[in-house]
């Protein structure tokens, strides 16, 4: 995630929730810009950032508010397809739920594929053995 600078910000507070953790981030006034590496794979999540501001001592901390997702990162789609927020505004929740890994789905479409094979070879086998007609030896 990065963002514009503000003159005179102390630090900035990204705040991130996903669905196995909530918490938030101080990051430097040097850098515009932070990885979030507390958000699960695969979940839904959203981001807010405030700045704080020193002035005489006291630090004062601005409103949250969400960033505006302007351009999407190029994801390598042979491990995972996500959307990740990153903004170029001021600081101001985004969020994503488009996240699949998609190695998984190379691997269920061959297992499904078996699975179905084997089912029709079984219904043949049954519809086989209910119309075989019924053989009856007599011994004499």
């Amino acid at each position: 995630m990065n963002w514009l600078p503000i003159p005179g910000a102390s630090y900035y507070t990204v705040y991130y929730s996903s669905g196995c953790n909530v918490d938030s981030i101080n990051v430097s006034n040097e850098t515009n810009q932070s990885i979030i590496l507390g958000l699960c794979s695969c979940l839904s999540f959203s981001l807010e950032m405030s700045v704080s501001i020193e002035i005489n001592g006291i630090y004062y901390k601005g409103p949250r508010t969400a960033p505006t997702v302007t351009e999407l990162p190029t994801v390598d789609l042979s491990s995972y397809s996500y959307t990740e927020a990153i903004s170029t505004s001021s600081p101001t929740s985004a969020s994503s739920d488009e996240c699949m890994n998609t190695s998984t789905l190379y691997i269920s479409l061959p297992i499904l594929g078996i699975s179905l094979f084997v089912n029709m070879i079984l219904v043949c086998v049954v519809i086989g053995m209910c119309c075989k007609k019924k053989i009856v030896y007599s011994v004499k």
